[in-house]
């Protein structure tokens, strides 16, 4: 199989950042703390990412900055 294209994930677990394939690794033990949708919510509001994530019952909590903007909350912060 070609490797051309990488996954869209991310996942932050123990301190270490994991993207693309790495991060499928994890998925099925750590569902919380890979990020899948994250191109989807960049430049977006708050309130359009916060219906789409509900709408697609991913388990990300997401909290609103200053500005308007979405950001994910990790477990040991906001990322």
């Amino acid at each position: 199989m070609s490797k051309r294209k990488s996954l869209a994930l991310v996942a932050f677990n123990a301190g270490n950042r994991l993207v693309g394939g790495e991060a499928v690794g994890i998925i099925a033990r750590y569902p919380n703390k890979v990020y899948s949708q994250a191109m989807d919510t960049i430049g977006k509001p708050y309130k359009y990412v916060k219906d789409m994530i509900d709408s697609l019952y991913l388990p990300f909590e997401l909290v609103e900055d200053s500005r308007g903007a979405d950001r994910f909350k990790a477990n040991d912060g906001v990322v």
